[in-house]
């Protein structure tokens, strides 16, 4: 992630996927690339992207999100550049991450593009595999769906919805916070791996409220 080799085509591949447009033009490292678009405008950068990602050809995309999710984004690019060929691969985000970081470490840089939770994404972040990128077309996008500082962008939500079985709940919970009353003790569930879940309601309760001794 942090080699500029191929560069242009994951910018190119990670701005249509995400809805932005971006460029490059070649440098010693990722960091002078950047440094490089300051300056431009958004047509302009796209304009010098697509030039270099043509010269490329070829750009891999892998992610958590399910290839059959994954497919529309993959028809607009294809259609939009028949030129370069895009590649996906589906992969759990916690492996995914360690691959990413491991073939980091081992200077190879198979993997142009990352789709992962916020959770294996702050071990690559953590571990210097990739850089932040403020696209002008960001402005686009909520607040809540991007990085002020450049370092991610979302191209999806998760909803977060609460199930009941009607043949045991005949009074179903209207939101998060009914759980708090002893008489679901014991009847409930959670996914205790995915922690996506708890900075949700973190954000919709606050953190003092929605902390662990309340729950």
């Amino acid at each position: 992630m942090s080699n500029p080799k191929s560069f242009f085509s994951r910018l190119l591949s990670a701005l249509i996927m995400l809805g932005l447009p971006f460029d490059f033009s070649f440098a010693a490292s990722i960091e002078d690339v950047l440094t490089s678009l300051k300056g431009l405008s958004a047509k302009e950068r796209l304009a010098r992207v697509e030039s270099e990602a043509r010269k490329e050809g070829r750009v891999h995309w892998a992610s958590s999100t399910p290839q059959a999710w994954a497919e529309p984004a993959l028809q607009i690019f294809r259609k939009r550049y028949p030129m370069i060929q895009v590649e996906y691969r589906s992969q759990s985000g916690r492996v995914l991450a360690e691959r990413v970081i491991r073939e980091h470490r081992a200077g190879k840089y198979d993997i142009d593009v990352v789709g992962t939770s916020i959770v294996t994404f702050a071990g690559m972040k953590d571990s210097g595999v990739i850089a932040p990128y403020l696209s002008p077309e960001a402005g686009q996008i909520r607040s809540n769906m991007r990085d002020p500082e450049g370092w991610w962008v979302g191209y999806f939500g998760d909803i977060q919805a609460i199930i009941c079985n009607k043949n045991r709940v005949a009074n179903a919970p209207n939101a998060w916070k009914d759980f708090l009353d002893p008489k679901w003790k014991g009847l409930f569930s959670i996914d205790d791996t995915r922690y996506e879940w708890f900075y949700a309601l973190q954000k919709i309760y606050g953190a003092e409220e929605d902390n662990g001794s309340c729950y």
